[in-house]
């Protein structure tokens, strides 16, 4: 999305777990992300995401007006 600036991006995840009953899926999200809810996991992970996308397109940029 352009705003004044610069771009903005956006990434959003969504938990299509339907079928799962919510106890089975919160046991599973407490073992396989090490205690936290899976939303929480995957918010760490977009944040992780989102940094790193700035970080490579600011050091291109400073490439760039190098």
């Amino acid at each position: 999305e352009a705003v004044d600036g610069g771009t903005r991006v956006t990434e959003t995840w969504t938990d299509d777990r339907r079928s799962w009953p919510d106890f089975v899926a919160n046991a599973f999200d407490r073992v396989a992300t090490g205690g936290k809810t899976f939303a929480q996991f995957q918010r760490g992970n977009i944040r992780t995401t989102l940094k790193r996308l700035k970080a490579a397109v600011e050091e291109d940029n400073a490439r760039g007006a190098a």
